[in-house]
């Protein structure tokens, strides 16, 4: 993840300072690098589900749910966003989009989940939404408007985050998730 980090910082550096022709040629390393962070991260969360290798303050559910759904997400909108690298707007708010998803996780380090019960979600989706809002200020000043692809960067950051309550509290997805738990 830290990789990643890196990627997306260097490669706005990469732009800022006219090197297109690098950008592009590291992006597809950065296609690559997102395929591996969502290989590992499916099987690293479905391992610590198995394992019971996770924060005491989740349950199986949520955690794969957490997982699965966000890894799922990130993936997504990377592709969406590659498919989109020639309309250079979308594709930046797109990928910072993607990243905003898998820095869930430290934002979850950062505030006192334990304390914060089923409202740490939520307030995870805050700050998450915090950086669409700085986004979307800066769109307001340099493009005299919100664009397109920060509302739906917005809407899918917290479509991600009902998708995971949902899913960890589906039935048929908690007997899948507890089977996993079973199996270790």
């Amino acid at each position: 993840m830290l990789g990643w980090l890196g990627l997306i910082v260097g490669q706005n550096i990469l732009i800022q300072r006219g090197k297109t022709a690098l950008h592009r040629k590291i992006g597809w390393l950065g296609g690559g690098l997102a395929l591996i962070i969502s290989v590992s991260g499916l099987y690293t969360g479905y391992m610590a589900v198995q394992l019971q290798r996770f924060p005491p303050f989740f349950n199986n559910s949520y955690f794969l749910a957490l997982v699965l759904v966000e890894i799922l997400a990130f993936a997504a909108m990377v592709v969406w966003a590659i498919m989109l690298r020639r309309q250079t707007q979308w594709h930046r708010r797109i990928m910072i989009g993607a990243t905003l998803i898998v820095l869930e996780p430290a934002f979850g380090r950062l505030l006192p989940m334990p304390l914060l019960g089923e409202w740490g979600e939520w307030l995870i989706l805050l700050c998450q939404l915090s950086f669409v809002a700085v986004l979307a200020s800066h769109d307001r000043k340099i493009i005299g408007h919100i664009h397109p692809a920060t509302l739906a960067t917005g809407a899918i950051v917290t479509v991600v985050h009902v998708a995971v309550t949902g899913l960890s509290l589906f039935s048929p997805f908690q007997r899948f998730a507890e089977s996993i738990a079973g199996a270790g």
